[in-house]
């Protein structure tokens, strides 16, 4: 899903899973000067990606995380986290049940 879709790019061999959300210039993809061979992106399932975000290497974003705008990842972030910055990130809090 694109709400935005103005400015985003996608490397060829990223991998994004369901309904993930990917606002306005967004760039996912593998790194300057990276190998030959170097995998891209692997994105799970029910991820957003806010505005201005760059996913780049061969990284894997889990599943239900939500990036942040403007952040810049080169590493893997495990799955339900809050991303921001560069290559910051906590675990989101569970919904308040009350």
């Amino acid at each position: 899903m694109y709400p935005h879709p103005v400015g985003i790019v996608i490397g060829d061999g990223v991998r994004i899973g369901r309904q993930v959300r990917v606002y306005q210039n967004v760039t996912i993809g593998r790194r300057e000067n990276a190998a030959v061979d170097e995998p891209y992106p692997s994105i799970g399932d029910d991820v957003t990606i806010y505005a201005g975000a760059v996913i780049a290497g061969s990284v894997t974003i889990g599943a239900r995380t939500v990036v942040g705008a403007n952040a810049v990842i080169t590493r893997d972030i495990p799955p339900d986290s809050v991303v921001y910055g560069y290559n910051q990130y906590h675990p989101r809090r569970a919904a308040d049940s009350s």
